[in-house]
């Protein structure tokens, strides 16, 4: 590893940094964004199979959106 970063100067480890920080971030979201999705389907399969009146069905999308 030392040779790899021996070239690299304070604007390189701050962009390593940042690049880090934005993986992380990125990894984060795409988990909330199945978790988003998953709730939403399940709103949906209820209010079709009977499960959720109408006004059930709004409130509970009106939540998760």
């Amino acid at each position: 590893m030392q040779r790899i970063f021996s070239y690299a100067g304070p604007t390189d480890y701050a962009l390593e940094i940042v690049a880090l920080c934005t993986a992380i971030a990125s990894g984060v979201a795409l988990a909330l964004v199945n978790l988003v999705f998953g709730e939403f389907i399940t709103v949906i399969s209820d209010y079709g199979s009977r499960a959720l009146t109408p006004g059930q069905f709004r409130s509970a999308i009106s939540r998760n959106a």
